[in-house]
């Protein structure tokens, strides 16, 4: 089969007739104009449809806010006891584990660490409706004595785990333990992917940290004054997630909207704001006005109060104290590769905590490992491991050195009386 050559089959076409560039922009014009009526009467249809939904909102939204109220009065932290020790002998040790932000419950991710029981205890610690420290430490206490009363044995070692903003939380509450309570030794606190210091969370992060709390409640809060209360809305929870998602369906610089990826995201933070085991409104408020720290001054938030009483200076200067000839051991964990991570800036968390425990001769190990984010649910295994090899032993030895101490005092003591008693004679 012959082909034509394509140089053959063009010189065979007619000639292209002369371009009239006045009537080429004349129907340029026109049809910019018709993409103007168009837009208009889309934008009069969306506004009208806006309307109407916002006449009913205002009601909803107070039967929202009015609900989500009752819901916070109620909500307080808890603590679930998980697992008992492997080896009873343990009885008098415990852990306490908290996950992150925007979670609830840490139940089901306390579930997956179960290297925790070869050494005490494991409770869950589970979130209020705010970050009020002192409700959290007595949680703890009360969680401690009630397991006291069930087994006769007093727990008198303690350490805590906590995973991103759980790490700010226990480390805080950890250090009022030591501080205040005579009863309890702090071991070993264990922070995870934990932000710490003005440079801790990663500049995305940071924005949608400050957006979600500041966007959503100083400007309705302080600036319009038209949403009291918004804090306990679910309703508005979502449309701050949904605001601080917008990457996933404004494309190109916010200059093309992406339907499905709108669509997918809307389907996505309505299954979270429905999970029980996400963060109610108010405590997601206060925990990224805490992260952020941005100046969110909606009622009942905490932010003032921990960031005045729980700086990580004063938790680390806490946790640098001997009671008990226990000094506890501080471990943070990172990603091997920084740049994985990309909710925390870990380089500048680990430098900030390893200044203040050199500042305050503090006992610190900084930890890199295989992950990006501290996710309980994608590396269970690799937790428990590093539970078993680096948290478990350090403990122990810091158990045993301090028993050993109190062993030796006690004898010391005891010599001394036995030599001093025939003198008395």
């Amino acid at each position: 089969m012959n082909v034509p050559r394509l140089t053959s089959e063009l010189s065979e076409l007619p000639p292209a007739p002369p371009i009239d560039m006045a009537e080429y922009e004349q129907l340029a014009i026109e049809r910019k104009q018709q993409r103007k009526q168009r837009r208009r009467k889309g934008m009069a249809v969306v506004a009208v449809g806006a309307m109407t939904f916002l006449s009913g909102a205002g009601t909803a939204l107070k039967y929202d806010i009015q609900q989500g109220k009752e819901q916070a009065a109620e909500i307080h932290p808890t603590a679930d006891h998980i697992y008992n020790p492997v080896n009873p002998a343990d009885n008098n040790k415990a852990t306490i584990v908290l996950t992150g932000f925007n979670t609830q419950s840490s139940v089901d991710a306390t579930k997956l660490l179960q290297a925790h029981a070869e050494e005490g205890h494991v409770f869950a610690v589970n979130y209020g409706s705010s970050i009020n420290i002192d409700e959290y430490v007595a949680t703890i206490q009360n969680a401690l004595q009630e397991e006291e009363a069930k087994t006769g044995v007093k727990i008198r070692y303690l350490s805590v785990d906590g995973y991103s903003m759980g790490g700010l939380v226990l480390s805080a509450a950890a250090a009022d333990i030591q501080l205040n309570n005579p009863g309890v030794d702090i071991v070993s606190v264990t922070m995870n992917s934990t932000p710490i210091g003005k440079d801790g969370l990663a500049e995305q992060v940071l924005a949608i940290a400050s957006s979600f709390a500041g966007k959503a409640a100083n400007v309705c809060f302080n600036e319009l004054k038209i949403c009291d209360g918004l804090q306990y809305s679910r309703t508005a929870q979502g449309v701050a997630e949904l605001y601080s998602d917008k990457n996933s369906y404004l494309l190109h610089d916010n200059k093309l909207f992406d339907l499905r990826g709108f669509i997918d995201t809307l389907r996505s933070i309505n299954n979270q704001v429905a999970d029980p085991n996400v963060a109610s409104p108010a405590l997601a408020y206060d925990q990224a006005a805490i992260v952020a720290g941005v100046p969110i001054n909606f009622p009942g938030s905490t932010r003032q109060e921990f960031l005045s009483n729980y700086s990580m200076d004063k938790i680390v200067e806490a946790l640098s104290t001997t009671k008990d000839g226990i000094k506890p051991v501080i471990h943070y964990t990172m990603a091997e590769k920084p740049s994985t991570d990309h909710i925390v800036n870990v380089v500048a968390s680990a430098a900030e905590l390893q200044a203040l425990a050199e500042k305050h001769q503090a006992k610190l190990q900084i930890v890199g490992m295989d992950v990006s984010h501290f996710n309980v649910f994608q590396r269970p295994i690799l937790y428990n491991t590093f539970i078993k090899k680096d948290v478990i032993p350090s403990t122990r030895a810091t158990i045993d050195a301090a028993v050993q101490a109190s062993n030796q005092k006690e004898a010391n003591k005891h010599n001394y009386l036995a030599v001093m008693a025939p003198r008395r004679r």
